[in-house]
This record gives C-alpha cells, sequence and structure tokens, in this order.
C-alpha cells in the first residue's frame, strides 16, 4: 500500500512543502485491500491499457495500405492474372491484420473479464460497494497507467 501511496503523493505534488497545499486523498481500498492483491490488480490493468495502444497500430496500417493501394494500382489496367494476384495479396494482408486485432481484442477483452472478476470477488470479500471499488480502482489505475479505467456492473 506504500509504494502505491508515495507513488500517488510524489507524482501530483501532494506533499511538496511540509505545509500540504491540496488535501491528501484517502483511499479505502489502499487500507483494506492487501497490497499484493492490489498490485496484481494494477498489473493486469497495466497490461490491458497498453494493449489498447497497441490496437490502434493495425488500423493505421490498414490506412497506409489503402494509401499505397489507390496511388500505385487503382485506375490501372492489368491482365486477368495479374489483378488475380494483386486481389489475393491484398485480401490476404487485411485478413492477416484483422485476425491479429481480433486476437489482441481477445486477448484485452479476456484481460478485463480477470479484474472485473477480481474486483467484484474483492469488493465482496472485504465489504467494499461495487461503486466506491470502481471509483477508487479506476482512480488509481488512470493516475499510475493511464487509459479508460473499468467499469463494475452488479
Amino acid at each position: 500500500m506504500k509504494a502505491v501511496n508515495n507513488t500517488l503523493n510524489s507524482n501530483n505534488g501532494y506533499m511538496k512543502n511540509k505545509e500540504k497545499t491540496e488535501p491528501e486523498v484517502q483511499l479505502e481500498i489502499l487500507e483494506i485491500l492487501p497490497e499484493q492483491m492490489l498490485q496484481e490488480m494494477l498489473g493486469i490493468y497495466k497490461t490491458s491499457a497498453n494493449m489498447e495502444s497497441y490496437v490502434k497500430i493495425p488500423f493505421f496500417i490498414i490506412g497506409v495500405f489503402f494509401l499505397i493501394h489507390n496511388i500505385f494500382i487503382a485506375g490501372r489496367s492489368y491482365n486477368y492474372d495479374t489483378y488475380n494476384t494483386i486481389k489475393t495479396t491484398e485480401f490476404s494482408i487485411v485478413g492477416i491484420i484483422v485476425v491479429v486485432v481480433c486476437i489482441m481484442a481477445g486477448i484485452a477483452i479476456d484481460k478485463n473479464l480477470k479484474l472485473k472478476k477480481r474486483l467484484t470477488n474483492a469488493s465482496k470479500t472485504y465489504n467494499v460497494s461495487l461503486e466506491k471499488m470502481q471509483e477508487e480502482f479506476s482512480g488509481i489505475a488512470i493516475h499510475l497507467y493511464g487509459g479508460r479505467g473499468i467499469k463494475l456492473t452488479k
């Protein structure tokens, strides 16, 4: 817990001077949850948040691919065999990219489901409301790793 508290305090400068310029944030889940459990959940969130940035890369590649197609291939006439080869190559490349995106999405969904399950179980085990768990964990996770946070449902 101290590692997370120190990170929160040192990164935002809550404790710059001996005087507090801003109120110190007290989070209930930092007090209640065991540090190792919180670190494991934050680790899962980190890998999930990192995957979000990697998902953007295939879409950029598809955009570049269409640009190259329009500049060098579209509007020209080819014999039938060459046309079929070009078409097959383009569909293969796009198909591979779509499969990669689906695999990445599946991994990200799996990580999110594991995290939600652990947060829900911790909420029940340590008698913390789901709303409080969602709000405080998302605040910590977004502060440390970015991303969109986590949404827990009943």
